[in-house]
């Protein structure tokens, strides 16, 4: 489904959300590694316990928002996790991101895609807190 096709069918989104709307709203997500459907269903049962406006909202903003980044609001280290085959936000961005907040570290998993904690808990866990140690 295309970005045109996913706004309007955001924009007509109901409460209660329809379980077959959030479950192909994963799918706007490609996987490069196959991620358990345990793990899939649970998402789906916290996407069903979203009102339609938290939605809107939530997606709106990942589109719409002004980043933090440029009204200087992060100060905290930060750890910034990018699949190199995110079909939704650039290395560019990230990159721009890591330069613009104090301390930022930019970590690429160059096997996953947009939802790198989904294909690579394992990892993404290690990583983390490696990141924590070396603050101190």
């Amino acid at each position: 489904m295309d970005a045109d096709m996913r706004q309007l069918r955001l924009r007509t989104l109901t409460d209660p959300p329809d379980e077959a709307w959030v479950r192909e709203s994963i799918t706007w997500f490609p996987f490069v590694h196959d991620v358990p459907d345990r793990y899939i269903a649970d998402r789906i049962r916290d996407g069903l316990k979203m009102p339609a406006h938290a939605w809107k909202a939530i997606l709106s903003g990942l589109c719409e928002a002004t980043p933090p980044t440029e009204i200087g609001t992060i100060q905290a280290p930060t750890l910034i996790l990018w699949g190199s085959q995110d079909n939704l936000l650039p290395l560019t961005d990230q990159e721009t991101m890591a330069a613009r907040i104090p301390g930022a570290q930019l970590k690429e998993y160059p096997d996953a895609a947009h939802l790198v904690l989904w294909e690579c808990p394992e990892r993404v866990a290690e990583d983390t807190a490696a990141f924590l140690r070396a603050l101190g």
